[in-house]
């Protein structure tokens, strides 16, 4: 299997961000969402009642009602840390003139507060973004169109957009709504994984919490 990957493409939360599995729910816990508000709009999704846009729509409503503001988020997401060599990993393949993409149903505010310098390491970032009045309060947000089974949506249109085959794509991930991005990525690691799915699509299972180690499977 060749390792000429033109393109490679990171999960956020659990891959390159750890201690956390779901943004959505560190939120919920940290804020004190009830379990079954928190529940409604993931079934509502899942069932076909709600488009995504809608879910994500509904998280904020959720935040705003539990008194979430910019500041406290930012707060929250400080305590946050990347992976161990997230940063010289991300560099390593940026040096090898690779283009870096995160694909994520994160939100912008939490990958912007650990590494606040994002824009200038990855080619393209799908990720769901907040937007704050002047006194923080969260107003609305604008949805990544690629999240769960769209990740695999979000791959093919990268492949297309850089000229280059799903074979030359690679993709890292850690839990379920990475399956369907790993199964169309001419190559996938599983790492750091919590999803006996995702280890059984994937090319390679990483069970170490170095991102670092990626780096031999896909440069």
């Amino acid at each position: 299997m060749s390792n000429n990957y033109k393109v490679i493409i990171f999960d956020l939360d659990g891959t390159l961000i750890t201690g956390i599995q779901y943004i959505y729910s560190h939120l919920w816990d940290y804020f004190g969402v009830s379990a079954e508000a928190r529940k409604k709009p993931v079934i509502d999704f899942m069932n076909h009642r709600i488009t995504y846009e809608e879910w994500v729509a509904e998280d904020v409503r959720l935040l705003n009602e539990a008194g979430a503001t910019k500041g406290s988020l930012i707060e929250v997401f400080g305590e946050l840390k990347l992976i161990d060599n997230a940063l010289e990993t991300i560099q390593t393949i940026k040096a090898a003139e690779k283009k870096l993409v995160i694909i994520s149903g994160s939100i912008e505010l939490a990958l912007k507060t650990v590494i606040p310098n994002y824009e200038e390491l990855f080619d393209d970032v799908f990720i769901n973004r907040y937007f704050f009045d002047a006194a923080g309060a969260i107003t609305h947000a604008r949805a990544t169109p690629y999240d769960m089974e769209h990740k695999a949506t979000g791959v093919i249109d990268m492949a297309k957009k850089h000229g280059c085959t799903l074979d030359e794509i690679a993709f890292i991930g850690d839990s379920d709504n990475d399956i369907h991005a790993a199964a169309v990525a001419g190559f996938s690691i599983a790492f750091n994984c919590k999803s006996e799915r995702l280890r059984e699509v994937s090319d390679i299972v990483i069970k170490s919490d170095c991102v670092k180690e990626v780096l031999k499977h896909i440069l």
